[in-house]
């Protein structure tokens, strides 16, 4: 009878265990689901963002081949150039999965190891767009660099020429001074705001990329742990 006991008392522990553990299961999925949703709603703005970012780059390129000693080409020559100096990149949520790798909790993902590769796939793919991230900004850089010797950029710093800050580019419409213009400089700032282009595309195809990863994973977790949409 003491053995029946302490045997029943000893399934009764491995229940509970499982229980909780399956519990826990669950709970790190539905924040998973939540850091998910976060980066499907941040890529579409970052995704936007970079077609906006295209778009001024290509309209620079465009105006480069014009007269840029006339005034008007030379206003509107700077005010792409400001509004042009972003990157509109994205930033992963990790806070689950980062609970989950180093809290020794992938473990508790039940045998479907189908779950774990697409949770590891996934977090590959968050690294790899992170460098790129990196990589896009330093290049930015860059940017203003070649820029530099064409216009004396402290006009960006005088309200009466431009309003210049974390939420409002743009230029008061006071004449700019005149550029400081040649073919060598112009062909070194157009083969770098061309660089940007191309690095923008990348990132998108990336963002792009990782977008459907989100959306199909999404589905895939929401299908194997049967909760709602």
């Amino acid at each position: 009878m003491l053995f029946l006991a302490v045997f029943c008392g000893f399934l009764a522990e491995i229940q509970v265990e499982h229980y909780i553990e399956n519990k826990r299961e669950q709970q790190y999925i539905q924040a998973l689901l939540k850091d998910l949703q976060s980066d499907t709603a941040s890529l579409k703005r970052a995704i936007k963002g970079n077609y906006t970012r295209e778009n001024l780059l290509d309209s620079i390129l465009t105006l480069s081949n014009s007269d840029l000693k006339k005034s008007e080409n030379a206003q509107n020559f700077v005010r792409l150039f400001m509004l042009s100096t972003f990157t509109s990149t994205h930033r992963p949520s990790t806070i689950a999965f980062e609970q989950l790798k180093y809290t020794g909790s992938f473990r508790l993902i039940r045998g479907d190891q189908g779950v774990v590769d697409s949770i590891l796939q996934y977090d590959k793919a968050n690294e790899r767009l992170v460098a790129h991230n990196e990589f896009y900004g330093d290049d930015l850089n860059n940017y203003w660099e070649y820029f530099y010797p064409i216009c004396d950029v402290k006009i960006f710093r005088d309200s009466t020429y431009a309003i210049y800050n974390a939420r409002e580019r743009r230029m008061t419409g006071k004449t700019v001074p005149p550029l400081h213009l040649s073919q060598e400089r112009l062909t070194l700032f157009t083969g770098h705001a061309t660089r940007q282009v191309l690095i923008n595309a990348v990132n998108r195809s990336m963002m792009e990329s990782k977008l459907k990863r989100a959306e199909v994973l999404i589905d895939f977790l929401q299908k194997r742990y049967h909760l709602s949409k």
